[in-house]
């Protein structure tokens, strides 16, 4: 069995459509889906299209919840 584990995606929607080529059985993210590159949302709904379990990393919960976690995120997400 071949699992992909990703990580650290961080708005690369690029990489991560790169990454997602890679034969695999089973995928799991742990987290720090947004900040720094350009595109946080395109990744956060691949991800979500794909039903792929993830861990909510400390950039993530600084971006849903508000809190400045020292990240330097740039991508404001609206709370649902």
């Amino acid at each position: 069995m071949k699992l992909l584990i990703i990580s650290d995606i961080h708005g690369n929607k690029e990489a991560l459509d790169v990454v997602l080529d890679t034969p695999y059985d089973e995928i799991i993210c742990l987290g720090d889906l947004v900040d720094y590159g350009p595109s946080p949302h395109e990744c956060i709904e691949l991800v979500q299209q794909k039903n792929i379990p993830t861990i909510k990393g400390n950039h993530d919960n600084a971006v849903a919840s508000g809190f400045d976690c020292g990240c330097g995120y740039e991508c404001e997400l609206p709370l649902s």
